[in-house]
């Protein structure tokens, strides 16, 4: 989201950005701030109705991210702001990920809850003008459900620095993610459990680093000598321009995975499991390496860690693939072009119709 509201600013458009618990965090509110964008907090907003009800006229589109937000407030869009276009932006499709863990874990209730959360987001999705996904997987999925909706692709957005150390003075390897976020649990406690054995056993003295927030203590445990577990990082720079490669060995889960645009975009080379890699266009052995069991996981690691040829070629081709894929430009293009007058023209509401057709002509 910061990285589409400096694109949006950058392109010209006036930005209000509107956090749904109305805190004035720092430092990311003033990082907004000094960048054009108008943040609006308490006590300057009370609530997002209070402040929807007096602005409201004021927006010509309204993007609400995430299905839980969307879902608080995209009726108080409708009603105080009728004129504007609502686009719903998913992030990931939540439905899709709970559905995935459910059928992994065999768990009744969790396949309710999963269906549920589908017909909440199919009904956002209803109620938006327009809805944004990250991947051409869930673009196809949401538009043979709403055949007459607009679904379009934004995905993810990275800077990418690319790879300033070569493969000789790398070592070890990591994995990052947000531990509120369940597949990142389960994924770092099945490859250590189940794949970092096999790999220890080649790699007897390589470091598994494990970055990221809101560890739980079953994550946490697991330090030892060679598994580091080293929390939130406010700078993950050093990490990546000395490592030699990042696993991804999720389990469950939808969308694009950040964990990877960003391992990619320091061109150091992931291995990943086919859901992890999910609609992101990557091929193996030549973008990134794949493999779903523990042992062919282990094995593409090792194989990985010790060749140079297939690192550096893998390297390359990530840093190549995230610019012309996930990086601010290819953004840029992509959000220029759904801001335009022709394709607002083509899908907003009635009444943002009418007043786009009067001011065209």
């Amino acid at each position: 989201m910061f990285q589409i509201l400096k694109i949006l600013h950058g392109l010209g458009h006036q930005l209000t950005f509107l956090p749904d618990n109305i805190y004035d965090i720092p430092p990311y509110g003033a990082e907004l701030r000094k960048r054009g964008i108008e943040v609006v907090c308490h006590p300057y907003a009370k609530s997002i109705g209070e402040y929807l009800m007096a602005h409201g006229p004021e927006f010509d589109v309204v993007v609400l991210s995430r299905r839980d937000i969307a879902g608080k407030h995209i009726a108080h869009v409708r009603q105080y702001a009728p004129q504007s276009r609502i686009i719903f932006d998913t992030v990931d499709l939540h439905f899709l990920r709970d559905g995935r863990e459910a059928e992994f874990t065999q768990d009744a209730s969790a396949q309710v809850i999963a269906r549920d959360k589908q017909q909440q987001e199919y009904e956002i999705v209803d109620q938006a003008d327009e809805t944004w996904v990250v991947s051409s997987v869930e673009q196809e999925l949401l538009r043979s459900a709403h055949k007459r909706k607009s679904i379009e692709i934004v995905s993810n957005i990275v800077d990418v620095p690319g790879s300033r150390t070569p493969f000789s003075l790398r070592r070890d390897f990591l994995f990052i993610g947000n531990f509120q976020h369940r597949p990142n649990i389960d994924a770092v406690l099945f490859f250590t459990h189940e794949i970092y054995p096999v790999v220890k056993q080649r790699l007897p003295n390589a470091k598994f680093y494990v970055i990221g927030d809101f560890m739980p203590p079953n994550i946490v445990s697991l330090a030892s000598e060679n598994v580091i577990i080293t929390g939130w990082q406010s700078d993950v720079r050093p990490h990546f321009e000395n490592i030699k490669l990042s696993v991804a060995p999720l389990r469950w889960g939808a969308g694009v995975k950040g964990k990877i645009n960003q391992s990619m975009s320091f061109g150091v080379p992931v291995v990943g499991t086919s859901i992890a890699v999910e609609g992101m266009n990557l091929i193996n052995r030549e973008d990134v390496m794949v493999a779903d069991e523990p042992d062919q996981f282990a094995k593409a690691m090792i194989e990985l860690y010790e060749s140079e040829e297939l690192w550096n070629r893998l390297s390359q081709n990530a840093v190549v693939k995230t610019q012309d894929l996930y990086s601010v430009d290819a953004a840029q293009k992509q959000l220029r072009k759904l801001f335009n007058n022709q394709h607002l023209l083509s899908v907003p509401n009635g009444q943002r119709k009418a007043q786009l057709r009067e001011l065209a002509t």
